[in-house]
């Protein structure tokens, strides 16, 4: 038998200018180390190096030669000066890197306080205080209103035998079980932690299941970008590598939880359930699901059904008494996410008419009319955050996310923190074309026009000066290319809504509210969104834009188990249309693409 290969021995890579440190096996590419250290560098492309989203500069260190990628994308002066790309430069040694802003994702900016107060609060890990004898009295769980338990799992018992010198101790409870999970000392925090999985970011949240409040939150990117931007090149890498992006997004969510534990001064057995949702691809990744079935029609899910078991069994680094629960998926490309969106946005209980759109790379889509609940996917691509945009960047200090019209035909710009210009985020991006449009620079068809529309000498297309340069800092610049990418975008989401109107038999004027949700959705504007056709006209003045709605309803999933019974009846109510396979939607897609 042949002997195993030995380990490549590790290097440490730091990363400026928060001195964060990542162990790496030697050879590792930057862009792994930083992930490593979730550290939240851009990979638009994938890490096929094919763009220059997660540029960074070697501070100190030996790092392998430029790959011919790179000798394309960066300027052989930018090259002598130290600056990479992190997904093709590999560390040969320890090493520090500077990543600029540009290069980073941005924070989580849609971060909730609370679950909303509508959704109640009673969740399913219940606490009483008592004294470590008194684990299965009948008194003290009537005292915190609750049936009394039945037994206390092993590791509760262990834990009572190790405080039965303790006066009182916090007793944990899970409802559905009747089971005793945990045996705590008396001031101990009873925490729950809520993930919503993107396939761009990642939202964790934790939660006080004494009082329903969340406190701590953080926002990291999906470790599986660098398999692809979308779901479909998530699934075709799975068809490789499945294992590989499970364990990635995994551990992520073990090291999420352990940063937000330690950021409230728990440690991270202080975490007694957790619920996650996510969409189709996500969730099947999460659970150890094959995919295969997502990557062609009829993308048939593995599973649709709600799920609630130890969290251990399912891989995650938690205790064998942590329960994770995920609610249902409705189809291939309409998630558990949406579900927890729709039980955030009361459409269980709503009655009238409305429309929930949940815009991210993958745009979920419900309305309601009369009781009945239609919803369908729409593949928006990233372009609304920031990628595939050739100066499109996350919501970082400098990203431009407000464009306005001026009277004289000119136009005005604001950067997220007021910082000089360097680039668009996704509601900046869209704001410029429907100013340029306004202003005469673009036509219908996305075509640039008149004097303001320039000429790229190198790349050979059209474009057009946002923000001049200025103090030593490159002009920001839309492009025809950056034009057609929001159009594909934005045509996907009205074809969305208007083949579900039509389906249901309603016109946009009929729809009593528009309900946007999603990290782009947070700050677009409504009426530059309809000025381009995005959205109806009727829709202006009836947007309600409610942030992170999946990531709300998964904290209430967490805090009021009324609300599991809610999204497992909504996963059986909501019927789903399938575009891909409309016989309109070509027809009604290609009519969207225009301005």
């Amino acid at each position: 038998m042949n002997a195993p290969e030995p380990a490549a021995p590790e290097i440490v890579v730091t990363f400026l200018p928060e001195q964060a440190r990542a162990a790496a096996p030697l050879g590792a590419t930057l862009l792994a180390a930083a992930q490593a250290a979730l550290i939240g560098l851009r990979a638009d492309c994938g890490g096929i190096g094919a763009c220059e989203a997660c540029c960074v500069r070697v501070a100190a260190g030996r790092i392998s030669p430029p790959t011919l990628h790179e000798t394309v994308i960066l300027s052989e002066e930018a090259l002598a000066d130290g600056w990479r790309l992190a997904c093709q430069a590999c560390a040969e040694g320890d090493c520090a890197v500077e990543a600029p802003a540009a290069s980073r994702e941005a924070p989580l900016r849609t971060q909730t306080a609370h679950a909303p107060a509508a959704l109640g609060w009673d969740p399913e890990i219940r606490t009483a205080i008592a004294a470590p004898g008194a684990a299965l009295a009948e008194d003290v769980w009537q005292a915190a209103g609750l049936a009394r338990p039945s037994r206390l799992s092993p590791a509760a018992e262990a834990q009572r035998r190790r405080l039965q010198g303790a006066s009182r101790v916090k007793l944990l409870a899970r409802r559905s079980t009747g089971e005793v999970i945990g045996v705590r000392p008396a001031g101990a925090a009873a925490l729950g932690l809520a993930v919503d999985i993107g396939t761009t970011k990642v939202a964790a949240y934790l939660v006080d299941l004494e009082s329903g409040e969340v406190v701590e939150a953080f926002g990291f990117p999906n470790p599986q970008q660098v398999y692809g931007a979308d779901v479909i090149a998530r699934v075709a890498a799975a068809g490789r590598s499945e294992a590989a992006l499970t364990e990635l997004l995994r551990r992520s969510i073990g090291q999420a939880a352990a940063r937000l534990c330690a950021a409230h001064g728990a440690a991270p057995e202080a975490v007694a359930e957790v619920v996650a949702v996510g969409n189709t691809v996500m969730h099947h990744l999460l659970l150890g699901l094959p995919v295969e079935g997502l990557g062609a029609a009829p993308f048939t899910p593995a599973r649709r059904e709600r799920l609630y078991a130890p969290a251990s069994r399912l891989g995650l680094a938690f205790s064998e008494d942590v329960w994770l629960y995920t609610p249902p998926v409705i189809a291939g490309f309409v998630g558990a996410d949406h579900v927890s969106a729709l039980v955030a946005a009361g459409f269980a209980r709503r009655s009238g008419s409305a429309m929930l759109l949940d815009i991210g790379t993958n745009t979920e889509i419900s309305l309601l009319h009369e009781g009945r609940i239609l919803a369908c996917s729409c593949a928006s691509g990233p372009a609304f955050e920031g990628a595939q945009i050739r100066q499109g960047m996350r919501a970082v200090p400098g990203a431009i996310e407000r464009v306005r019209a001026l009277e004289e035909g000119s136009w005005t710009i604001e950067t997220v923190g007021g910082e000089p210009p360097i680039g668009f985020c996704g509601s900046g991006v869209l704001d410029a074309v429907a100013v340029l449009r306004a202003v005469g620079v673009l036509d219908r068809m996305g075509r640039m026009r008149g004097e303001r529309a320039l000429r790229d000498a190198c790349r050979g297309g059209a474009y057009c000066v946002v923000a001049p340069a200025a103090e030593g800092r490159r002009a920001v610049v839309l492009t025809r290319a950056d034009v057609q990418q929001v159009q594909l975008a934005k045509a996907a989401v009205r074809t969305g809504v208007d083949l579900l109107l039509a389906h249901a038999g309603l016109t946009a004027d009929q729809v009593e509210r528009y309900i946007v949700a999603g990290a782009f959705g947070a700050h677009l504007d409504p009426a530059h969104a309809a000025a381009i056709g995005m959205l109806p006209a009727s829709a202006v003045e009836r947007t309600e834009q409610v942030g992170n709605a999946a990531g709300q309803g998964a904290v209430g999933l967490l805090v009021n188990r009324a609300l599991r019974r809610e999204a497992e009846a909504l996963g059986e109510r909501v019927q789903h249309l399938e575009l891909t396979t409309h016989p309109r939607f070509a027809d009604a897609f290609t009519d969207n693409l225009s301005l």
